[in-house]
């Protein structure tokens, strides 16, 4: 460990994908005071967070392991890839001269756990999603020094002997960031679509996983397009990591509606395509802190979402959005119906949005708060 000067702190982190944590932890790497503390990135895996590290100008040291503690449910492969991997990582620690170990993710908690305590590192465990249920999570998560929660409701979750260690913070985000042209970004994303600008559209973003509820998202397009006078288009925004794509879009034509239905894929920044929409509508449920609401925010492009889980931590019903019971297809339809006829509400509750979101999500205030 270091003695003096800046602690050296590592970041870990698989490689084999680029989503909020990443995102969320880039901004803190890259602000932090580098007269308190020295940042070494390590990436596990060279792939599509390699690129964006890469694009970012963000450097790292590439550590190769096969396996990784939380990658299967077996003891026994636990056991193994616990093994495998903590001689590796103590080496590491000790020719490094770590001084604190901060990870973002499952995997990663999991497995710098206990090789950081092993070779009495400070040991900083970040839980961004809902725990669930594992015998391996709380025989691991007791080894952290601090338990750092991306929410309140993240933190109920949490087994009760973590009280005293947890402390909640939000995930930064770039406030700065002003909303694209809207009228620009609109043009583009009509003529990509093939569609008159003045067409509504109705936006979802995230992955299609069950979670993120893209089958809800459809039904209430169904619903709503029995009730307006111009046919929305409804946009999905996201990766097919679970292969579930093809069901929804069998979904979308039992429900007589893949005329007004795309598939738009992974896409970034989202930005752009939020900034086009007319409002978006976010399913999720038991989603532990979805950036894309406080991405929407920031971008002035209103919300309807699920009363489950951190949006109710980060939209205000009725002043910075809309929120209705979870799984409600109907609800939503009302809801967005509500705002797509009421433009003067839907700008209403979009500048508040906004305005809370530059006061509460700044990355100043976040990796001070880490410090």
């Amino acid at each position: 460990m270091n003695k003096s000067g800046p602690a050296r702190v590592v970041f870990p982190f698989v490689g084999d994908s680029v989503g909020g944590a990443q995102i969320c932890s880039l901004l803190l790497i890259q602000n932090l005071n580098r007269s308190q503390f020295d940042p070494l990135v390590v990436l596990h895996q060279k792939g599509p967070l390699a690129k964006y590290f890469e694009a970012q100008g963000q450097t790292y040291e590439y550590l190769p392991l096969s396996t990784f503690v939380g990658s299967s449910r077996g003891i026994s492969d636990q056991a193994i890839a616990a093994a495998l991997t903590i001689p590796r990582l103590i080496r590491f620690f000790l020719s490094e001269r770590v001084s604190l170990v901060h990870t973002q993710d499952g995997r990663m908690n999991l497995t710098w756990a206990l090789p950081a305590r092993l070779s009495g590192c400070r040991f900083v465990w970040h839980q961004r999603a809902h725990p669930g249920r594992s015998r391996i999570f709380n025989r691991m998560v007791p080894l952290a020094h601090r338990v750092l929660c991306v929410s309140h409701f993240v933190a109920e979750k949490l087994p009760s002997f973590t009280r005293t260690r947890q402390v909640v913070i939000d995930d930064p985000h770039d406030t700065a960031a002003s909303s694209f042209q809207r009228g620009e970004a609109r043009a583009a994303l009509s003529s990509e679509l093939g569609c008159e600008q003045n067409t509504p559209i109705v936006g979802f973003f995230g992955n299609l996983t069950k979670q993120k509820r893209p089958n809800i998202f459809l039904e209430a397009a169904s619903l709503l397009l029995e009730r307006v006078k111009t046919r929305p288009l409804f946009l999905l925004f996201g990766a097919d990591r679970d292969g579930l794509a093809s069901r929804y879009q069998m979904h979308a034509e039992s429900l007589g509606i893949s005329d007004n239905v795309r598939f738009m894929g992974f896409r970034s920044p989202a930005e752009p395509y939020m900034s086009a929409c007319d409002l978006i509508i976010a399913p999720a449920v038991d989603d532990a802190f979805p950036r894309v609401l406080i991405e929407a925010m920031l971008m002035e492009t209103p919300v309807v979402a699920a009363r489950s889980g951190g949006h109710e931590e980060i939209l205000k019903h009725g002043e910075s959005g809309l929120l209705v019971a979870p799984d409600e297809a109907a609800g939503f339809a009302e809801a967005a119906l509500a705002l797509l006829e009421d433009r003067t509400m839907a700008v209403k509750l979009s500048r508040t949005a906004r305005e809370n979101a530059v006061n509460r999500y700044s990355v100043k205030s976040h990796v001070e708060a880490v410090e």
